[in-house]
């Protein structure tokens, strides 16, 4: 069985922070032995019943991606079902920008392109219809949280190789920066970046 526990107890952040990710840690829950034994699941839900953090979501990513990259040649973001449509389709509205959801397998009746890949506790198949980037696009991809960076690297090589777009970058609302993580071809960056305690 999993225990709650305040996100405080089980993570530092690796960096400064500011009155938002203060706040943005305090409105984060940790379930500690969920899905399994030895697995910190942090729940990102709480930060949708804070005002606040909700007012300045897509100004603090907007400001994590300009610290690596300027912004404004994006044509499309690009999330990952389901935690990342939250963030995804915020950013992308934010940016005025068409958002283009990686569905999970069998979700959609098209032609589809497909990524399987590895998490922290099992793996996973995504799919992005065909056809629906093309060489114009510059695809920012948005995620809830990297871990072990399955996820995010499947994405970045889904666009890559098979498809026409290119990746602008990769941002996620939380890090666990002490999780081994692959090599990006693109930079990837988060708003808070965490440590173990």
């Amino acid at each position: 069985m999993s225990t709650l526990k305040p996100l405080r107890e089980v993570f530092a952040p690796v960096h400064r922070t500011n009155e938002f990710t203060e706040i943005l840690m305090d409105n984060l829950d940790v379930y500690a032995g969920f899905p399994k034994e030895n697995i910190n699941f942090v729940d990102i839900f709480p930060v949708f019943r804070n005002q606040y953090l909700m007012n300045g979501m897509a100004s603090a990513f907007r400001d994590a991606i300009e610290k690596i990259k300027p912004i404004d040649s994006v044509t499309a973001v690009a999330a990952p079902e389901s935690r990342g449509f939250c963030f995804g389709l915020l950013v992308a509205g934010a940016l005025g920008v068409p958002f283009i959801p990686f569905r999970k397998a069998g979700k959609l009746p098209c032609e589809v392109v497909v990524t399987s890949y590895d998490l922290e506790y099992g793996s996973a198949t995504l799919e992005l219809p065909k056809g629906v980037l093309t060489s114009h696009d510059n695809v920012l991809i948005v995620d809830d949280l990297l871990a072990v960076g399955g996820t995010m690297k499947a994405m970045i090589d889904t666009i890559q190789m098979q498809t026409e777009a290119t990746v602008h970058s990769g941002v996620t609302l939380v890090n666990l920066a002490d999780l081994p993580k692959p090599e990006f071809s693109v930079p990837v960056v988060s708003i808070l970046d965490l440590k173990d305690i």
